[in-house]
């Protein structure tokens, strides 16, 4: 799910992928579609916050890709902090990554938006969502071998 603040107010949106791209300097790339609402704002773009959602979180999720009937504001409710270029941090995620615009680039009906990681935060171990053939999933591990 990735997070932002364009002139003063706070956006959302969830997102398909993540993919980390580089070490040195620490980037990672999200695709955004075009016909997304955030799409015409990419430009006056600053930050942008990617929160990385557990299992339990199949909500937050469609409520930020705009599956809930009837709810106007993606964030009402929901306990959100500022975080470094005033991006909104939903302080109910495990994980986040604040990001820094790097370079945005054209991809057919998406666009690439590569992001500086600026900052990052974990809160514990969690068992990640993953949206896979139209449903949610999550993994397992086994940490003892």
């Amino acid at each position: 799910m990735l997070t932002t603040k364009i002139e003063g107010a706070y956006q959302g949106m969830t997102i398909g992928s993540l993919t980390s791209v580089s070490l040195d300097p620490p980037l990672v790339l999200v695709a955004i579609d075009r016909s997304s609402r955030l799409y015409g704002q990419l430009q006056r773009l600053d930050f942008f916050a990617i929160h990385l959602l557990s299992s339990e979180q199949a909500w937050l999720s469609e409520r930020f890709a705009g599956r809930v009937p009837g709810l106007a504001d993606k964030f009402g409710g929901l306990e959100v902090e500022e975080g470094p270029g005033g991006v909104p941090i939903i302080k109910d995620c495990n994980a986040h990554l604040v990001c820094r615009l790097y370079k945005i680039y054209d991809a057919g009906d998406h666009v690439l938006v590569l992001g500086e990681v600026v900052y990052s935060a974990v809160k514990g171990d969690f068992r990640p969502l993953i949206y896979l053939d139209r449903r949610y999933w999550t993994v397992a591990y086994d940490d003892k071998g």
